[in-house]
């Protein structure tokens, strides 16, 4: 008849933590491969890097059943410093091998990434006299649509992505979060309605508000006009700052003319 034995308080206490720090590493590896994985599917010529990441991800799965052998011979042999030794390697090399990874990753795809939101907003522009229709838009009806529109081209796009009104970050110029849940980054989307390009100081505000968008830790903003270009004042705003942004270079930073925009709404109401 057999028995299990009992470990010794010391042991098991030392035994479950470095169990936890095992879980820890496992739920961070899965979440690695997963990134890899989407990686290679934004841009080939991040294939090198990728190759290099899933070599050390292959090292990772060795030091698992490494340590998980270790800790159980440990925990045999009641053996409770072992087991803290191992426990203390198992968290600095989780450390370690997480931050490399995430700067690499980092380092190499805010830009496939970033031309892809971008690319969706790549759409036919009208004749500027079917821009008259924008000034019969308010503000917030122009921010639903566009938040309809994102939904409906998440496929095209082959990440996942969600987007999202938010109300109470409009004073820092953002009307739409677009997250990349997977990648753990987000865009931001400025509209400007046809009342906000007649105000006095609207390239200022827009300048501004560029500024105070970078709190957010966003990784492109897309500033979407609605402005009625048949009108000569507002004309002259908006490429006078279509202008003015195009000179800001290495800014991660798109703008979508009232014509591209019409052609966008028109999608998503037809």
């Amino acid at each position: 008849m057999s028995t299990t034995r009992t470990l010794p308080d010391a042991v098991l206490n030392a035994n479950t933590i470095a169990s936890g720090s095992l879980t820890s590493w496992r739920n961070y590896y899965t979440e690695a491969s997963k990134i890899v994985n989407q990686m290679g599917s934004l841009d080939p010529n991040l294939y090198p890097v990728i190759n290099e990441l899933k070599h050390i991800l292959e090292q990772w799965q060795n030091h698992d059943l490494e340590w998980s052998s270790q800790i159980e011979d440990a925990s045999r042999d009641d053996n409770a410093d072992r087991i803290r030794d191992y426990d203390y390697k198992i968290k600095k090399e989780s450390y370690y091998i997480k931050e490399y990874v995430i700067q690499i990753y980092d380092s190499t795809n805010d830009k496939p990434i970033r031309d892809k939101i971008f690319e969706l907003f790549n759409i036919e522009a009208v004749e500027t006299e079917r821009t008259q229709y924008l000034k019969e838009l308010n503000h917030y009806k122009i921010v639903e649509l566009c938040n309809k529109w994102l939904e409906n081209k998440r496929k095209s796009l082959g990440l996942g992505i969600s987007s999202n009104i938010i109300h109470n970050m409009r004073e820092a110029g953002i009307d739409i979060i677009v997250n990349t849940p997977e990648l753990n980054m987000k865009f931001g989307i400025q509209i400007k309605s046809n009342n906000d390009v007649k105000e006095e100081n609207f390239e200022r505000n827009v300048k501004a508000q560029i500024t105070d968008s970078k709190k957010h830790d966003i990784k492109g903003l897309i500033i979407i006009l609605a402005a009625d270009m048949t009108e000569k004042s507002v004309e002259i705003k908006v490429k006078g700052l279509i202008s003015d942004l195009d000179q800001l270079k290495g800014e991660s930073i798109i703008i979508i003319p009232p014509e591209k925009l019409v052609t966008l709404l028109k999608e998503v109401e037809n």
